[in-house]
């Protein structure tokens, strides 16, 4: 968001709610893929798109708090509300310094693919054919694993006799049975094994990522931007959405006045609990129009 927005303040000038959330245990992915969170965190965000533009304007964070009750498990949610600097401050630990390295792949990139269309790709292209084309296909990495172990390899042809007679012939063991202490052990050990793997893979490449491309000679040839959007030296006063609205402020009618006052006199730094922050109100103007108004 600090390359798109200067300050909470430009935020809450150009209108814009921005509504994160971060769970404690399972992180940003696990949010959208783990069964064990879904009944919770995934009815929660599908009924918040329906009334996200409904906050005032600014940076807040979604917290679900778990109920129970006498008629089972309620959950919810709650908005606190955050400025875009102490975000910045906290996450951004290293200033962004870590992010040089990633530059550095970025022109390392643009250097190969341009030397690829200068001496390979008239090459590629002049020896290319449907059949060559089928083949790399075929022998692609994630094709070849599926037909390799597949009736479409002769050396396959024992397993699947040997699995229906397996299957046949499957005799269950009870619970307690020492076999099946013995594969729950395993499979404990294997899964341990599997993650201080994975842990110790990705730290082993994050080093070997930074300790190659942060002295690599394709160093980058600018600094890249610190925003995207608007310099850095504009006030949110000078945006031409607050002129807008600035030279708009004298229109409407009571209604539109009545939701101003509301904006002007919310409470700030509270957490505004979804189920009770916003009320409808009915403009008198139009029979199906609504307007907004906080609840404090």
């Amino acid at each position: 968001m600090v390359d798109i927005y200067g300050s909470t303040e430009e935020i809450k000038a150009r209108g814009q709610v921005i509504v994160g959330m971060m769970h404690r245990s399972v992180g940003h992915l696990g949010i959208f893929v783990s069964g064990k969170v879904a009944q919770k965190e995934h009815a929660q965000i599908v009924s918040l798109l329906k009334s996200i533009e409904l906050p005032p304007p600014g940076l807040y964070g979604m917290v679900i708090h778990e109920r129970k009750g006498s008629a089972g498990v309620e959950y919810e949610v709650e908005f606190e509300e955050h400025s875009l600097e102490e975000i910045a401050s906290r996450l951004n630990r290293f200033e962004r310094v870590d992010e040089k390295p990633f530059q550095t792949v970025a022109n390392l990139s643009d250097f190969t693919q341009r030397a690829y269309e200068l001496f390979a790709q008239p090459y590629v292209q002049a020896v290319s054919n449907e059949m060559t084309a089928r083949v790399l296909r075929e022998f692609h990495p994630l094709r070849m694993q599926n037909w390799l172990f597949s009736d479409l390899n002769p050396w396959m042809a024992w397993l699947k006799p040997a699995a229906d007679e397996v299957k046949a012939n499957r005799q269950a063991l009870e619970p307690d049975h020492p076999l099946r202490q013995q594969e729950q052990a395993g499979a404990e050990v294997l899964s341990a094994g599997v993650d201080a793997y994975r842990a110790v893979r990705d730290a082993i490449t994050e080093y070997t990522f930074f300790n190659v491309y942060a002295l690599f000679p394709f160093l980058p040839r600018s600094e890249p931007s610190a925003r995207a959007g608007t310099s850095a030296a504009t006030a949110p006063r000078d945006l031409p959405e607050v002129k807008a609205a600035l030279a708009a402020v004298w229109q409407g009618g009571y209604a539109e006045a009545i939701a101003r006052l509301a904006c002007l006199l919310s409470r700030k730094g509270e957490h505004l609990p979804l189920s009770r922050r916003l009320s409808d109100f009915r403009d008198p103007r139009s029979s199906g129009g609504t307007g907004w108004a906080l609840i404090n």
